[in-house]
């Protein structure tokens, strides 16, 4: 099941500032875009998932690019190390 499934746009857009939070800047393409300011609510949202589960996704989850974890923080992450760990693919 997708996480942000909107049949519009603005649905689309509406559903990832209600978890996300709204940014405080936005692109010009999106500056007449009417929008309702949201807290984030990523952390609160997912923290029945496990600690780690949950600071990983918010990681994963940030608007800004520039704060965005990347790829190879993902993966030294301790997600990837804690209990109970990961299968391997052939499992």
């Amino acid at each position: 099941r997708p996480l942000f499934h909107g049949s519009t746009e603005m649905e689309q857009l509406n559903r990832i500032f209600k978890l996300c939070g709204t940014p405080t800047t936005l692109p010009t393409s999106l500056q007449s875009v009417p929008t309702k300011q949201y807290p984030r609510q990523v952390k609160k949202t997912f923290e029945k998932y496990g600690i780690h589960e949950c600071d990983l996704l918010d990681k994963m989850l940030l608007l800004d690019p520039q704060k965005r974890i990347t790829a190879t923080e993902i993966l030294e992450h301790p997600y990837f190390t804690t209990s109970p760990l990961p299968l391997l693919p052939e499992q």
